[in-house]
């Protein structure tokens, strides 16, 4: 997510928002998608999360990871990542009118009452829409091996990472802090 932010692509994804929910402009397209993802090499996170139609649509080539967890974990992970940061920064500028877009249309700004079926959903839809020899559904505590293989990638001499993205965020706002 806040690569999306550093690269300056929030512009981008609120028009692909605004087209999908809205119908406010052209639905997103190969020529769409690569006029700001052209040069990298894969996608994740929010909000590229929100496009599995219009993704595998654009490059139907490409290989689809389903990165899998515990709906509790990504519950408990969501409210105090996403979710907080949402609450608590009210800075106007591109990062926040995108949240409030994706907020608005994936758990109808209420992401307690919303979340975990659209989580469901979500997981069952990109297993519905990816072609299945196209679809890894990975869960990271499996390590190096079942991506490696799917990617055709020899597994690396060194440890699997296992780090979070979120640690500052999350020290710095947890309770008490």
């Amino acid at each position: 997510m806040r690569e999306v932010g550093k690269n300056q692509h929030p512009p981008y994804w609120i028009a692909a928002l605004k087209a999908k929910f809205e119908g406010d402009g052209p639905a997103m397209d190969r020529a769409g998608f690569d006029e700001f993802l052209a040069g990298y090499a894969g996608v994740s996170d929010y909000p590229a999360a929100i496009f599995p139609d219009e993704l595998i649509h654009a490059y139907p080539d490409a290989q689809v990871i389903l990165t899998m967890r515990e709906e509790d974990k990504w519950y408990e992970s969501m409210m105090a990542t996403i979710i907080h940061a949402f609450g608590s920064i009210n800075k106007p500028g591109p990062m926040r009118s995108m949240a409030e877009l994706y907020h608005k249309h994936l758990w109808d700004n209420d992401f307690a009452k919303n979340g975990r079926a659209r989580f469901r959903e979500h997981n069952e839809h990109v297993k519905a829409v990816a072609p299945p020899e196209q679809l890894l559904v990975y869960e990271v505590k499996e390590g190096w091996a079942p991506l490696c293989a799917f990617l055709g990638k020899e597994i690396p001499e060194k440890a699997f990472p296992r780090s979070d993205d979120w640690l500052s965020y999350k020290q710095a706002h947890s309770k008490g802090a």
